[in-house]
């Protein structure tokens, strides 16, 4: 094919990119079965903790995630509303649990670790020492943090963090078996 002005003519610049194509196309369909599979773990994981950090509340302290992060938001900007306030603030966790999540995928994924019940419970407790941390971040660098017994939360998020693991990993693994299901049709 001849080329015009130093370009290529609309028949040459198909030819031999059919590999190419097939490649991305390959590459982005990975990376959205990847994406759902984040998504779903993520969402299970955040909303069980968060059902859990309910629950704990139950024997005299508050320990809901989203609404320590609406009443630290309220404290430090009152421009905004209380519905306004509470969704950043769930935006906030299942953000915290997409980062946690992506990480878990990561290692079970390139075969680090395997989606197990044990190795879940493991990754929970190791995050739950880094939301504890995290947590503490917070509320120090925060002008005017909720009321808190620092002792009892910290402590409390071993088990929440493990909660979250268990259940991030549970909808991992039902994603996969969803994406190989779709691969066999």
């Amino acid at each position: 094919m001849r080329k015009i002005s130093g370009q290529s003519s609309p028949s040459t610049q198909s030819s031999g990119c059919g590999a190419a194509d097939k490649h991305n196309s390959a590459f982005q369909h990975a990376l959205s079965v990847k994406t759902v599979k984040i998504l779903i773990s993520s969402i299970s994981g955040t909303l069980m903790m968060t059902a859990s950090s309910k629950l704990m509340s139950l024997w005299g302290q508050n320990f809901s995630e989203p609404q320590h992060l609406t009443s630290m938001l309220r404290r430090v900007d009152p421009l905004f509303s209380k519905q306004t306030d509470k969704t950043l603030a769930w935006i906030g966790h299942l953000g915290m649990g997409t980062v946690f999540s992506t990480a878990y995928v990561q290692l079970y994924e390139h075969n680090t670790l395997k989606p197990s019940f044990l190795n879940s419970v493991l990754l929970g407790a190791l995050s739950g020492v880094i939301g504890a941390a995290i947590w503490k971040a917070t509320f120090k660098l925060h002008p005017a943090p909720t009321s808190i017994n620092p002792e009892n939360f910290y402590i409390q998020r071993i088990p929440a963090h493990v909660v979250f693991a268990v259940f991030a990993t549970l909808g991992y693994r039902a994603a996969r078996e969803a994406a190989k299901d779709h691969r066999r049709k």
